[in-house]
């Protein structure tokens, strides 16, 4: 439930951030969500208010599960996930709207921030009894093997949603970086990006193999989430903005099991 509910204010934030925020509105948003304080609420229009408080509540409820579990270290970092996931749509919708156009690694070192992992793994915490303050620590020093994940999720989300976000004049994703700053086609791009991912795999892999000491339970979410990717964004489709896809891939698992 605390994941589905991360899940949730982290699309709400994905979406105010690209679709109905002003320039001036995010900047306000991320500086509150910086400090953390309840009692600045007013400061923010209408409709983030309502954000703000939902977050909250979501927070309170983390921080009540921690403290019952005796993993009350968690909630600072579980906290400073969601700052530096603001912080990260932010800086992309400043990118958007003044139409700058960072460098294509630019991009993917700030699309790595707010790819989520850390946001999302983090409401699971108080529920693995094998994960102590050590691990909260190898997390915070942003690990290969969760870098590794992220970029995989990015390269493989840029082409899922290239259609759908190309429509957008205002947007340029992920693959429109790559083909502008090294002068391929879609094609060459795409071919590219799967070959950046599967390179990217390989770094994963052997950073499972070699991080003995970190937790199974934790490194399982790290690579639960890069495993969803695969069927989100699989044959360059976007499944989670377009269920009807997923939906498609579930009911081909079911009828082979059956």
């Amino acid at each position: 439930m605390a994941v589905a509910k991360a899940i949730q204010f982290l699309t709400i934030f994905d979406d105010t951030y690209d679709n109905y925020a002003t320039v001036e509105e995010a900047e306000l948003f991320t500086q509150i969500i910086e400090r953390w304080n309840i009692d600045e609420i007013d400061q923010l229009p209408n409709y983030m208010k309502i954000i703000y408080r939902f977050t909250f509540s979501v927070f309170e409820d983390y921080e009540r599960e921690a403290a019952d579990q005796g993993k009350s270290f968690a909630v600072p970092y579980a906290k400073e996930t969601i700052k530096q996931v603001c912080k990260a749509y932010n800086k992309e919708m400043k990118w958007i709207m003044r139409q700058e156009r960072p460098s294509f690694q630019e991009y993917i070192e700030n699309s790595v921030i707010a790819g989520c992992i850390f946001a999302i793994s983090s409401p699971t915490i108080p529920g693995m009894k094998s994960v102590t303050k050590e691990t909260i620590d190898w997390l915070t020093s942003v690990p290969k093997i969760v870098v590794a994940s992220l970029t995989v999720c990015r390269y493989l989300d840029d082409l899922g949603s290239f259609n759908r976000e190309s429509k957008k004049e205002k947007y340029l994703t992920g693959v429109d970086h790559y083909m502008k700053e090294h002068g391929l086609s879609f094609q060459e791009t795409k071919d590219k990006f799967i070959e950046l991912a599967e390179d990217e795999w390989k770094d994963l892999n052997t950073e499972w193999m070699n991080k003995t000491w970190v937790p199974k339970d934790m490194l399982e979410q790290i690579l639960g989430y890069v495993r969803s990717s695969e069927v989100f964004y699989r044959s360059c489709e976007d499944a989670f903005a377009n269920s009807e896809v997923v939906q498609t891939t579930l009911l081909l698992c079911l009828s082979i099991r059956l």
